[in-house]
């Protein structure tokens, strides 16, 4: 490629492409330095905000608040009703039946089951509501999946 782009340099035929360099030191082959640009004022960058006051050493930081829910004994209802049907659902069905993809269906309903009972054991109602209904989706899909095999 290099003997080809010397012969064809002369006649101004040369194609380059990015794979295509020329070895260092070859006359006429090295590009010229760009040429330097006139000097301009560059604006100097704004002042960074100031940060926020550091609480005093020994107190306490805020409690991180959880959203509010409007009526917790409803949801946790919902949520109790959900895993108990995903853990229904995953009870019922045999693994060494299930395909690869069933399989790894299985495996996430029951990492979502188990992530949203600890959820609730920390009294996080709209997280665990999250992850008992993406549980029940996942069984209801496991389910018709496993029926339909």
């Amino acid at each position: 490629m290099i003997a080809l782009a010397r012969r064809l340099w002369p006649a101004g035929l040369l194609l380059i492409t990015a794979c295509a360099t020329p070895p260092q030191g070859t006359p006429g082959l090295n590009p010229a330095p760009p040429a330097p640009s006139p000097a301009r004022a560059v604006p100097s960058p704004p002042a960074p905000a100031p940060l926020p006051p550091r609480p005093p050493a020994g107190s306490t930081p805020a409690p991180v608040l959880a959203p509010q829910v409007a009526d917790e004994a409803e949801l946790q209802k919902q949520i109790d009703g959900r895993l108990a049907r995903a853990d229904r659902i995953a009870g019922r069905v045999d693994p060494a039946k299930l395909g690869q993809d069933q399989r790894e269906m299985l495996s996430s309903l029951e990492e979502f089951v188990a992530k949203a009972k600890e959820a609730l054991a920390r009294k996080d109602l709209p997280r665990a509501d999250v992850l008992s209904d993406k549980a029940q989706k996942l069984a209801d899909e496991l389910e018709s999946a496993a029926t339909a095999k």
